[in-house]
Parts: structure tokens; C-alpha cells; sequence
């Protein structure tokens, strides 16, 4: 990542700036125009902290938990907190240089992907996502980046913190028994009380579109796909025609891997290619889309895809609750809900288990519609059809075990963990205070 600031490190209130001593260029127009004077905020062995990656740091971070627009004081908050992190970091970082600590290729690689994967996640899905990358005014190696920089640092300091730091945290069986016998009421109320866990069985019916609406999909993206063999520009036919984010960059996603965008079609159909090639008609559960590849480096892949979606509409969901409704007075009437979840089940994880959940669940992690539904049906009993937005769901409740105060066994080891945990942070503070002794540490005004 190079040291001047980017569209998006740019892109935060003239307030933080203006807080932080740092000149800005009087705006035309929204974040993105506005020119951001650097300046060094702290040196670390000699080694600078710029302002501007201070402030790629806080928008990275922004964005990795939903923060969403800040008052100036949280603003102000947020910057002194990064900060702050940022130089332990660094000294953790310099300790692992002299120490000869390096970090692979392979290993930021896989940091970086799981980084981006769970962004993914929390932005509620891929489409989510690239909503929210054109609302920053990034793209996907533009966030990589960013966080190559940010892990690199992270799994530097991790080996510090491993090899000299946690190596000297050991809490003995003895300590943990004398913990629960003697200092019992300082041990967190979430470790003393065992949840309701249930154990369910999992039948889901998703909307489909209906097939006129999966004809004109077809025939838009056979059409996009004829004008690119007849020669035409890719990205200009997607910023054109795709219905997807990607479309005001010319449908460009970026890099990834395999496994990124959670479809073995898409997979499948990208691994067949060569660099300017364009694969065939994918259908995922995006819609359908066609994709050129344009690079293609190891595992990682850079392309442009061109998308028609394939919502559903009103007409579809009612044909979904009603099979759905259907399923279940069946269950009702005797017929067995595994077999009906192989057979009708929507749900890949489930559907070949005959829609049993591996594990045990805690209610309290179930979304309040389930949670609801659940509650009141006895075990062996089906809930009602329950809604979300993957489709409509069944369950089977096979086991409940009740909320409950905790033994001495039922939490041992996470006793232990917790015990563990509170030495490393106090280690961690007198080894970054020693680390501040031996390094110079200088904060800019």
C-alpha cells in the first residue's frame, strides 16, 4: 500500500481532520474530492506513522464492524484508540524484526481471504458487499491491500505475542479449581450459567423465481453474451446491461480466490478459463452470469462478470409458503420429516442429513422468529412455518436441555481459557511497557 491516501482514506469527516491537525483542501464536492495534507503522527524506532494510515486504518476498521457514520467526538475517540493500537503494533512489529520473525506469502494470503470473507458475512452476503464497496468508492484489490498491510502487522505481532508473551501464561488445574472454590463471584455470569441448547432438525423451501421470469433472465444474458463474442467491450456491456454493483466498473469483482463468492458453479465454470476468455451462461444463486477472465496469478484470479438477476417476486413467495404449509401438514399426518427433507429440503447443509443439525444449538443464538417458534413446541414436536429471508422454514425439535446454573465440569475449560486470557492481557501491558522503554516512541501534537 503506498504512503498517499487513497479515495477512501480521503473519505472521512473534515471534523477528524480538522481534530487531528491536519489540512484540508477546501471541498467541491463530496469526500472523495477532498485532498488530504499528510503529516508524520508518531515515530516508532524511527519508523513513521503517517496520519493517512492512521485514517486508512480507522475506515478499515469502519468497515470490519459496521460502524456506519460517527459523531466528531466518536470520531475523535476512534482515531486516538487506532492510534494507539497502531503504535503497539509497531513496537510489537520491530520486536519481531530484530527477532528475524517473517510472514509468507501463502499465510497473507490466506489472513487476507479470511479477512474479506468475513466482511462478506457481516455485510449480509456478496451482493451486500459490493453495494458497499461502490458506496466507499473501492475496489476489491484496493481492500486487499489494505489488508495485507494490516495482517502482515498482525501476524508479525502474533509471533511476539506467542513466542514471548503466552509461552509464560500457564494456569495449572489447581488454579482453576482454587478460582471456582475460592473467587467464584468474579467469574463472569455468561461462563456461571449453561445456555438452553436444542437439538433440531432443519427443512427449508425457498422461493424460485417463476419460469418466465428465469426465460427473460436467460435470454438477456444470452444476448449480453452474443454482443461480446461479436466483439464488442466487455465492461461497456456490463456497465450497460449487468444488474449487479459491480456494473458502474464495468462488472470488474476484483481479485479472489476459489471459494470466494461460496458458488462450485462459478468455481467450476473460472477454473476452465484462460486470461480474455469468457465462460459460458453460470447460474448461481445470484442470477446468471457470464465472466471474463482477465488475470490469473496462482490461485488468485482477477475478472468482470456481466449478471442478470433473478428476484423473486410476491406470486413466488406464496407458492413457497404454501409448498411449505403443504410439507408440514404432511409431517403432521405421519410421514417422516427426513425423508421430506431430502426430498423438498432447500437447504445444501441439511438436506442430505436428512435435515439434522450437527450440532447443538443455544436458543439464544437462534433469531427471535425461530427462537419464538421453537419455544412453543414440545420435543418431538414441528414448529409452524417460520419466514426469514433465505425462505420459509421448518423445524423438528429432538432434544432440549434446559438452561441451567453450572458445575464445576460443565466449565472448566472455559474456565481455564478466561483464567488464561486475563494473565496474557496483563503480560501483554508490562511487555508493551518494557517495549516503549526500549524503543523510542515519539506522538506528534
Amino acid at each position: 500500500m503506498t504512503r498517499s491516501a487513497s479515495k477512501w482514506q480521503r473519505c472521512i469527516s473534515v471534523a477528524i481532520l480538522i481534530a487531528a491537525g491536519v489540512a484540508v483542501m477546501p471541498a467541491r464536492g463530496n469526500c472523495a474530492e477532498r485532498q488530504l495534507v499528510d503529516r508524520i503522527v508518531a515515530l516508532v524506532d524511527d519508523e513513521p506513522i503517517l496520519l493517512s494510515e492512521v485514517v486508512q486504518e480507522m475506515n478499515l476498521v469502519r468497515l470490519q464492524r459496521q460502524l456506519g457514520d460517527l459523531s466528531a467526538e466518536q470520531q475523535k475517540q476512534l482515531y486516538q484508540n487506532v492510534l494507539d493500537d497502531m503504535i503497539n503494533d509497531q513496537l510489537l512489529v520491530v520486536q519481531a524484526k530484530a527477532k528475524g520473525y517473517e510472514v509468507s506469502e501463502d499465510e497473507l494470503r490466506q489472513s487476507v481471504d479470511e479477512a474479506v470473507r468475513s466482511i462478506k458475512e457481516r455485510l449480509g452476503g456478496e451482493e451486500q458487499y459490493r453495494a458497499e464497496l461502490q458506496k466507499q468508492g473501492l475496489t476489491e484489490i484496493e481492500v486487499r491491500d489494505m489488508h495485507k498491510d494490516q495482517k502482515r502487522k498482525q501476524i508479525l505481532a502474533g509471533r511476539v505475542v506467542q513466542s514471548e508473551i503466552r509461552k509464560q501464561v500457564e494456569i495449572s488445574d489447581a488454579a482453576v479449581q482454587a478460582q471456582w472454590d475460592t473467587q467464584r463471584d468474579s467469574i463472569p455470569e455468561e461462563i456461571m450459567s449453561m445456555p438452553e441448547k436444542l437439538k433440531l432438525e432443519h427443512l427449508l423451501v425457498a422461493a424460485q423465481p417463476d419460469p418466465q421470469r428465469v426465460a427473460a433472465a436467460r435470454a438477456k444474458i444470452e444476448a449480453a453474451q452474443k454482443r461480446v463474442a461479436a466483439g464488442e467491450d466487455f465492461a461497456a456491456i456490463a456497465t450497460a446491461v449487468s444488474e449487479w454493483p459491480t456494473a458502474q466498473n464495468g462488472g470488474y469483482l476484483g481479485a479472489f480466490r476459489y471459494g470466494d463468492f461460496e458458488s462450485t458453479a462459478f468455481d467450476e465454470a473460472v477454473a476452465k478459463l484462460a486470461p480474455g476468455q469468457v465462460s459460458d451462461v453460470i447460474s448461481t444463486r445470484y442470477g446468471l452470469q457470464i465472466v471474463k477472465l482477465e488475470t490469473r496469478n496462482g490461485d488468485e484470479m482477477t475478472a468482470r462478470h456481466i449478471v442478470a438477476k433473478l428476484e423473486t417476486s410476491d406470486d413466488d413467495q406464496v407458492r413457497a409458503l404454501n409448498k411449505a404449509l403443504a410439507l408440514r401438514e404432511r409431517v403432521l399426518k405421519g410421514e417422516s420429516f427426513e425423508d421430506l427433507a431430502r426430498a423438498e429440503s432447500d437447504d445444501p447443509n441439511t438436506r442430505d442429513k436428512g435435515g439434522m443439525v450437527e450440532q447443538e444449538i443455544q436458543s439464544s443464538e437462534l433469531i427471535p422468529e425461530f427462537r419464538t417458534a421453537l419455544d412453543s413446541v414440545p420435543v418431538g414436536g414441528v414448529t409452524r412455518v417460520v419466514r426469514s429471508i433465505q425462505g420459509y422454514h421448518l423445524f423438528k425439535l429432538l432434544a432440549r436441555s434446559d438452561a441451567h446454573a453450572a458445575t464445576f465440569d460443565d466449565v472448566k475449560d472455559t474456565l481455564r481459557r478466561w483464567m488464561e486470557q486475563r494473565q496474557l492481557e496483563i503480560r501483554y501491558r508490562t511487555y508493551i511497557a518494557d517495549l516503549r522503554k526500549k524503543f523510542h516512541v515519539d506522538v506528534k501534537a
